[in-house]
C-alpha cells in the first residue's frame, strides 16, 4: 500500500487524503517509466515506487473509467498518466508536458517492440518532442487564464468577507435592540461592552452619573455589583477622578450656576418661576482636614444649605452652603440677583420657624399685625425687578408646632367654634376606648402620638396623623358632644391638603401676641394668596398653584440624602459634608431613606445631575472667584522675627529639661520618618554616622527606624519655628484656616532653603498639619467631656428643638456653663485645669445664683442618678478612686 504521493510539492499527505485518493504505479515497466517522467523523476527512482503512489489531484476527470467516491478511489483507464499539477519536465533542453503521453499508451505494444532498436526510439522521441512543444504552449496559456480566474476568485472572496462583516454588524445591532430592550439598567456603552468586551468605550455623562449615584448610596453595594456579580460599571478610581474635577467651596456653588445658565436658555417664564428655601443640619463638630484642597475645616456645628425649586415644574438645585453661617438680607438679595442673571425668577422664600430664621424675617421687614392688618407685611422687594418676593413658613414645621402646643395646653377657639376649648383628654379617651381591641377605627393613633419626649416631638409624620380626618371622624362618632373639636381637627386636615383654600384660623389667647405656629399659619395663608395673585398675571400666567412646592420638604430630602450617604455616620465632618454635597449635586435618581418625615418626591431631580462636563467647565470659568492664597508679602510680614539663615544646633541630651527632651525626641522621630519615606529619592536625608541627635531612635530601635542626618534635623527644627508662627492665632486653637495651608508655605520655604528637596518640605507640611489637627481634636474632646460633667452636675435639661425660645427665660445654669466653657476654649491650659477647682467654681456659682433666685435647692438625686454619676465621673475625669470618692462627697453628701 503506497504511503504518500511521490509528486514533489504535492500538498496532500496521507493524513489529508480525505478528498484525494492515492493510485499505485502501473505494473508495466514502460508505463511506469512514463509516469516517472511525467512527474519529473528519473530512472533511479524506478526501484522505490512500491512504497509511493500518485494521488487523484494529478489526474483529469476524463481519465477515470470509474469516478472516485468517498468510499472508493476510482479506476483509471489503462492509458491514463498524471498530467495536472505536476512539475515541468525537460528532455534535451526542451520543456514538455505529459498530456500527449496518452497517444503513446494507446500504442504501447508497438512502442515496446520499437524501443528494442535505437533508431526507432530516436524517431519516436522527436515526434514526441514536437507534440510536447505544442502541449507546453497550451499549458502556458492555460496557466495565464488560470491566474486571471484565481484573481477573480480572490476578489470575490474578499467581497464575500466584507458582506459577511456587514451582516454581523447588522445582527449585533438587531441583537442590542431586541435582546437587551427589556434591560433598562443597561446603557448603550454597557451593551456594547457585553457584545464586544475587547472594544474600548469611553463612559458618557449618563453612565458616570448613574454610577456615582449607586456609589454614593453604598460603596459596598457598588463593589459587590461590579466585582462579584459582574455589572459593567466604571471603576472606583474613575468615579473619584470625576468627583475631583469639580471644585465646590463654601459659599456660592459657581459651577452649578454655569449649568443653570445653559439649561434656562429655552425655558419659558413659567418654567423659570421658582422659590428659594434654606435650613440647617447638624454635623460633626470636630475639626477636619481636606487633603485635596489643603484646607482645614472646623470645628463647625451646623451646615447651612440654600436650594432653589421650581413652582410649576419638577426641578430643584443646591446653590449655596456654608458652615455656621447665618443668612442676612444682603446675602439673600445677592442669591436672588445671581439667580436672575442665569434666568431664574424668584417669587418666594420658605424656611422653618426657628429663632434664627425669624430674625431673617425681621431683617426682611416681615411683620404680622393683628390690630392693624394694613401694617402687616408678608413680602419684600425683589432687588432687580422690584416685584414681590413672598415669605412662607414651612407648613409641616408649623403643624408640628401646633401639635406641640396642643400637647402642652388646651386651645381656646374663636367665635366660629362657639369659643370652645379643645383638650388632649378627648384624644386620650379615643385611644383608651379601643386600646384593648384588635379592630380599631383609628389604628394609626397610639399613645406615642400624645406622650412624646423632646426628641419625639420633632417627628412631623405623627403630627399629620394626629390632626387627620380619621381622628376628626372618630371624635365625632364616639363623642358627639365634642363636635367643635372634631370640626377644628378637620379644618387643620383640610389645610394640610389645600393651602390655597385655607381660611383664617381664629385662635384666641390671653397674650396680645401670637404663638409662633399661629404666625406661621397666618403667614402661609396671606403669602399663598399674594403669590398666586402675582403668578396668575403675565408673563407667567399660572393657572393653578402646586402648594406642595411651598414647603421645604425637598430641602429636608436633600439633608436625608446627605446623611444617608455615610451610612450610620449621619453627622459628617465638615470635609465629608462638602464631598457628600458634591455627590448629591452630580448624582441622579438619589432617594432619601424611607424612614423619615418627608414624602418621596417622584421625578424631582437636580438640574446639575449628570452635567459633568458643564460642571467642570463652570469650575474652570469661576476659579478666579475662589479665594486666593497668601502672597510673599504676607509671609515676609508673618515671619519677620525668624532668622532663616541662623544655624540651629541640636542641644545635648544630658543638659536639657525633660519637656525639651521630649520635643527634640519627637522631632527626631518625625524627621527620621520623612527620611525613610523619601529614602529612595533622597538618600542624603539619612544619617551615615551615629550622634547624640539619634539618642531617642537608638532607644526605640537600632534597625527598623532611620536616624535623620544632622543637617536635616537642624532644618527640621527650623521648619517647626515657621510652622508654629504660621499657625499662631490670637484666639482659638492655633490653627490657620485662611486659604491653602501647604502649597503656598511650601513654595516660600523652598525659596529660602533651595538645597532641601521640595518633596520633603511638602511631605513635612502635610504630615505636620495632620498631627496638629489630631492634637486639637483631642483637646476638644477633653473640653466636651468636662462640659458634659458640668451639665450633669447642674442637672440642666437641654432643649433639643428650641422652637419657642423667645417664651422661655434664660436659665442661669446654662449661663454659668457657657461662661466657663468659653473661658476653657479660649485658654490653652483648660485641658490641664484641676477638676476639683473646676467643680468648686461650679458649686460656688450655683449657690450664688440659687440665693438670688430665692428658690429651694434641687432635690437630692435618686440612686439611679448617683450610680450613673459615679460611672460617668470615673470614666471622664480620672482613673483615681481617691479623686472620684472626693468628688462624690463634695457634691452628693
Amino acid at each position: 500500500m503506497p504511503r504518500r504521493c511521490i509528486v514533489e510539492g504535492c500538498p496532500y499527505k496521507r493524513s489529508q487524503l480525505e478528498e484525494y485518493r492515492l493510485h499505485r504505479f502501473p505494473a508495466e515497466i514502460v508505463l511506469r517509466k512514463i509516469w516517472l517522467t511525467c512527474i519529473g523523476c528519473g530512472p533511479e527512482d524506478l526501484n522505490r515506487v512500491e512504497n509511493w503512489g500518485v494521488c487523484s489531484y494529478h489526474f483529469l476527470p476524463n481519465q477515470y473509467k470509474i469516478p472516485p467516491t468517498i468510499d472508493h478511489r476510482g479506476q483509471l483507464y489503462p492509458h491514463a498518466v498524471p498530467s495536472v499539477n505536476v512539475p515541468q519536465i525537460s528532455a534535451d533542453g526542451i520543456v514538455f508536458n505529459a498530456n500527449e503521453m496518452k497517444d503513446l499508451v494507446v500504442k504501447l505494444e508497438s512502442m515496446e517492440r520499437a524501443l528494442n532498436t535505437k533508431e526507432t526510439a530516436e524517431k519516436d522521441l522527436k515526434i514526441l518532442q514536437k507534440s510536447y512543444r505544442a502541449t507546453i504552449l497550451e499549458r502556458n496559456s492555460a496557466q495565464k487564464s488560470s491566474s486571471k480566474y484565481e484573481q477573480k476568485y480572490h476578489d470575490a472572496e474578499g467581497k464575500l468577507k466584507s458582506q459577511k462583516e456587514q451582516e454581523d454588524n447588522r445582527f449585533k445591532k438587531w441583537y442590542r435592540v431586541h435582546a437587551y430592550a427589556d434591560f433598562q439598567f443597561l446603557t448603550q456603552n454597557m451593551i456594547d461592552l457585553v457584545i464586544d468586551k475587547n472594544h474600548f468605550k469611553r463612559w458618557n455623562e449618563n453612565d458616570l452619573s448613574a454610577a456615582i449615584s449607586i456609589f454614593s448610596a453604598s460603596s459596598s453595594c457598588y463593589a459587590f455589583l461590579r466585582d462579584t456579580i459582574g455589572y459593567l460599571f466604571p471603576s472606583r478610581s474613575c468615579i473619584l477622578e470625576q468627583l475631583q474635577r469639580i471644585k465646590v467651596q463654601p459659599g456660592f456653588i459657581w459651577p452649578v450656576f454655569q449649568v443653570m445658565k445653559n439649561e434656562f436658555v429655552d425655558f419659558s417664564p413659567l418654567q423659570r418661576a421658582a422659590m428659594i428655601s434654606f435650613d440647617e443640619m447638624y454635623i460633626d463638630g470636630r475639626i477636619s482636614y481636606d487633603q485635596k484642597n489643603e484646607k482645614i475645616l472646623g470645628p463647625h456645628k451646623n451646615l447651612l444649605v440654600v436650594t432653589v425649586r421650581s413652582l410649576a415644574y419638577q426641578w430643584k438645585q443646591v446653590i449655596y452652603f456654608g458652615f455656621d453661617a447665618r443668612l442676612t438680607k444682603g446675602i439673600i438679595n445677592q442669591i436672588i440677583n445671581e439667580l436672575f442673571n442665569v434666568g431664574v425668577h424668584v417669587y418666594g422664600l420658605v424656611s422653618d420657624m426657628s429663632t434664627i430664621n425669624r430674625r431673617v424675617w425681621k431683617e426682611l421687614e416681615i411683620n404680622i399685625n393683628l390690630k392693624n392688618e394694613a401694617k402687616s407685611k408678608y413680602s419684600f422687594c425683589h432687588p432687580v425687578t422690584n416685584k414681590n418676593v413672598w415669605v412662607f413658613a414651612d407648613f409641616p414645621h408649623t403643624l408640628k408646632l401646633l401639635r406641640n402646643h396642643f400637647l402642652d395646653t388646651d386651645i381656646k377657639l374663636g367665635q366660629d367654634f362657639d369659643n370652645s376649648v379643645i383638650s388632649l383628654k378627648v384624644v386620650r379617651d379615643v385611644i383608651a376606648a379601643q386600646k384593648n381591641n384588635d379592630l380599631q377605627i383609628t389604628y394609626k393613633l397610639t399613645d406615642k402620638h400624645i406622650s412624646m419626649n423632646k426628641r419625639e416631638r420633632m417627628n412631623v409624620r405623627k403630627a399629620f396623623e394626629l390632626f387627620s380626618s380619621t381622628t376628626a371622624k372618630a371624635i365625632q362618632f364616639l363623642y358627639p358632644h365634642h363636635q367643635k373639636m372634631a370640626d377644628f381637627i378637620q379644618l387643620v386636615n383640610d389645610a394640610s391638603d389645600l393651602l390655597n383654600n385655607l381660611t383664617e384660623l381664629r385662635v384666641q389667647s390671653r397674650r396680645p401676641c401670637l404663638k409662633p405656629f399661629q404666625k406661621g399659619i397666618k403667614l402661609i395663608c396671606e403669602s399663598t394668596k399674594g403669590l398666586f395673585s402675582d403668578l396668575s398675571q403675565a408673563p407667567v400666567n399660572l393657572k393653578y398653584l402646586l402648594t406642595s412646592h411651598l414647603n421645604q420638604d425637598h430641602l429636608e430630602s436633600t439633608f436625608s440624602i446627605i446623611r444617608g450617604i455615610g451610612g450610620f455616620n449621619d453627622h459628617p465632618l465638615p470635609a465629608d459634608a462638602v464631598q457628600r454635597l458634591k455627590r448629591v449635586i452630580i448624582s441622579s435618581n438619589l432617594r432619601h431613606p424611607r424612614t423619615g418625615n418627608i414624602h418621596e418626591e417622584n421625578g424631582v431631580e437636580f438640574l446639575s445631575a449628570g452635567r459633568l462636563q458643564l460642571l467642570v467647565e463652570g469650575t474652570k470659568m469661576t476659579q478666579e472667584i475662589l479665594p486666593s492664597d497668601h502672597n510673599s508679602d504676607y509671609f515676609e510680614e508673618k515671619f519677620r522675627f525668624i532668622q532663616p539663615h541662623e544655624s540651629y544646633a541640636v542641644p545635648s541630651w544630658a543638659t536639657e529639661q525633660v519637656s525639651e527632651k521630649a520635643i527634640i525626641g519627637a522631632s527626631e522621630f518625625l524627621a527620621g520618618y520623612i527620611a525613610k519615606r523619601l529614602l529612595s529619592e533622597y538618600p542624603h536625608l539619612k544619617s551615615t554616622q551615629a550622634g547624640n541627635w539619634g539618642a531617642w531612635i537608638g532607644t526605640l530601635s537600632t534597625k527598623a527606624l532611620i536616624t535623620p542626618a544632622h543637617w536635616w534635623l537642624c532644618v527640621f527644627m527650623k521648619f517647626e519655628e515657621y510652622f508654629e508662627e504660621y499657625h499662631k492665632t490670637q484666639v482659638g486653637w492655633n490653627l490657620n484656616k485662611n486659604g491653602r495651608v501647604i502649597t503656598p508655605l511650601c513654595e516660600y520655604l523652598h525659596q529660602i532653603y533651595p538645597n532641601v528637596p521640595k518633596k520633603a518640605i511638602q511631605f513635612y507640611l502635610r504630615v505636620r498639619t495632620k498631627i496638629r489637627v489630631q492634637a486639637i481634636k483631642k483637646k476638644i474632646q477633653i473640653v466636651q467631656r468636662k462640659r458634659k460633667v458640668r451639665q450633669f452636675l447642674n442637672f440642666v435639661t437641654v432643649d433639643l428643638e428650641d422652637e419657642e425660645e423667645e417664651d422661655n427665660d434664660l436659665v442661669m445654669e446654662d449661663f454659668v456653663i457657657d461662661e466657663i466653657a468659653a473661658a476653657g476654649e479660649n485658654s490653652e491650659t483648660t485641658p490641664d485645669t484641676d477638676d476639683d477647682e473646676l467643680l468648686t467654681v461650679i458649686v460656688e456659682k450655683r449657690a450664688v445664683f440659687t440665693k438670688q433666685r430665692k428658690q429651694t435647692p434641687l432635690p437630692f438625686p435618686s440612686k439611679g442618678k448617683i450610680a450613673h454619676f459615679s460611672t460617668l465621673t470615673s470614666n471622664i475625669l480620672t482613673n483615681s478612686n481617691h479623686r472620684t470618692n472626693s468628688l462624690k462627697k463634695r457634691w452628693l453628701y
